[in-house]
């Protein structure tokens, strides 16, 4: 558009100011996400599928809950930045907790997790920061 040319110069200001507001949106909602996401399979390294996987945002209390697909993966996006608890749970399996998950700015934080076979009311949990990059 030529705003010389066009008959109403306001016209194109209003045009301008418009897209700068959307693009300036657009980037702001993006700024404050994040992404878990990885693998489940066994000690065999066999995917599992139809693992449950639970996200908890341990600043908000928000609490996010996925299945793993065919492939054994998960993909929790997009999520606020913050600290959050993973739990992986299977029948046959003993769920697998990994607390202090630390979500940044536009990361994606790759968590794949082994569960060993034992009853379900067995817990393994893993403690420590995890970052960008931790399995």
């Amino acid at each position: 558009m030529n705003c010389r040319r066009h008959p109403s110069f306001s016209f194109c200001r209003f045009w301008s100011l418009l897209i700068l507001c959307f693009m300036t949106a657009l980037a702001h909602a993006q700024v404050d996400q994040g992404t878990v996401t990885g693998s489940v399979r066994d000690s065999q390294e066999h995917v599992i599928a139809g693992a449950v996987v639970t996200l908890v945002n341990t600043d908000t209390g928000l609490t996010l809950t996925r299945a793993t697909g065919d492939a054994g993966m998960y993909t929790f996006t997009p999520i606020k930045i913050g600290n959050y608890n993973l739990t992986v749970s299977a029948p046959g399996f003993a769920t697998e907790v990994r607390n202090s998950i630390h979500v940044d700015v536009s990361q994606t934080v790759g968590l794949n997790i082994k569960l060993h076979p034992g009853a379900t009311s067995e817990t393994v949990t893993v403690r420590g920061l995890l970052s960008h990059g931790d399995q």
